[in-house]
């Protein structure tokens, strides 16, 4: 099992449909960005997540790693997101 817990701020929140998309920001002497996304969140998880970016509140979550990879052009790219739990977001 790929579990991933991580504790950041959350940034670059963008909602598509049903999936939300941001990173988690952490430092390790310089700002690393961690791509997280959020399957079917309801109102009130878009909401927070809103809040928390313009807050820049330190946060826990958890989720799973996902990698998947995929042709653009003549390049593989690889990619690894964090499925994050809805639920799993607290404020620390």
């Amino acid at each position: 099992m790929n579990v991933f817990i991580g504790i950041g701020k959350i940034a670059d929140v963008k909602h598509y449909g049903k999936v939300s998309r941001f990173n988690l920001v952490t430092e390790h002497g310089k700002p690393c960005h961690i791509p997280c996304l959020m399957f079917d969140p309801d109102d009130e998880v878009r909401k927070l997540i809103e809040r928390l970016e313009s807050s820049r509140k330190c946060v826990w979550l958890q989720g799973r790693l996902s990698s998947y990879d995929f042709e653009h052009g003549n390049r593989v790219i690889r990619k690894v997101d964090v499925l994050t739990h809805p639920k799993s977001i607290r404020i620390i």
